[in-house]
């Protein structure tokens, strides 16, 4: 582990107690069943203990801690944004292999749309109805709101 300031080591655990559990001089413990330890040095997240620099000074005052977690949230954002990449490419292979399948369906909804529309016009012609052609024009605005759509 790297920070601006310096490089930790890893936990460094006593030997295991009665019950089985070791803990490290900053707080941390692990037993048989997990480990943890304080909000932001917890080894759950990372290896590096404040408490273990490599060059054997301590910053004192907290700053020790203070770069491990600064380190760990860097390092979180890092991974965040490459999973986040990943995804939008993923993301974007399936919208492809699903576009053919897409415009097949939108392809028989217009079909069936037009006939729906011509026989509700028919319709209304029979019956004598104002606007005819009203269900064909809201069909129409359908199918243009669709196209936006790119697909």
């Amino acid at each position: 582990m790297s920070s601006q300031y310096k490089e930790y080591g890893p936990h460094r655990y006593e030997k295991p107690d009665a019950t089985g559990k070791q803990t490290c001089v900053c707080g941390c413990w692990k037993d048989r069943k997990g480990q943890g330890g304080p909000t932001g040095i917890d080894p759950s997240f990372g290896a590096a203990c404040p408490h273990n620099p490599v060059d054997g000074k301590m910053l004192g005052k907290g700053n020790d801690a203070r770069a491990v977690i600064e380190w760990r949230v860097f390092q979180a954002g890092a991974e965040a944004r490459i999973l986040e990449e990943a995804l939008d490419e993923a993301w974007k292979e399936l919208v492809e292999k699903a576009r053919p399948k897409i415009r097949a369906l939108r392809r028989q909804v217009r079909k069936l749309g037009n006939e729906l529309a011509k026989a509700k016009s028919e319709l209304a012609k029979v019956k004598g109805e104002e606007d005819p052609n009203k269900f064909m024009r809201d069909f129409e605005e359908f199918q243009k709101s669709e196209r936006d759509k790119g697909f």
